[in-house]
């Protein structure tokens, strides 16, 4: 999840804490979300398998003057359907 705090600073510098993921948006960083659940609950090794189905990408796109200054920060969040 995006953290949603993207600034620009005085002097024109781009600042956020985490732009967010990208990778199989039904998971648990990117495992099999049953596999991750099972492990916690049982505390037996697994092996994590990368999850299945629909993509989400995070990203970001920073706007710069001649200067190189920041003048606009956009956040970007694709979700596969």
């Amino acid at each position: 999840v995006q953290t949603s705090d993207e600034i620009i600073l005085p002097n024109g510098t781009g600042y956020i804490t985490d732009v967010g993921m990208t990778g199989p948006f039904e998971s648990v960083l990117g495992m099999d979300k049953n596999i991750v659940i099972q492990k916690f609950i049982t505390s037996l090794p697994g092996k994590f398998e990368v999850a299945k189905g629909n993509a989400i990408f995070g990203s970001i796109i920073f706007d710069f003057n001649d200067e190189n200054k920041l003048i606009d920060v956009k956040r970007l969040l694709y979700r596969q359907s």
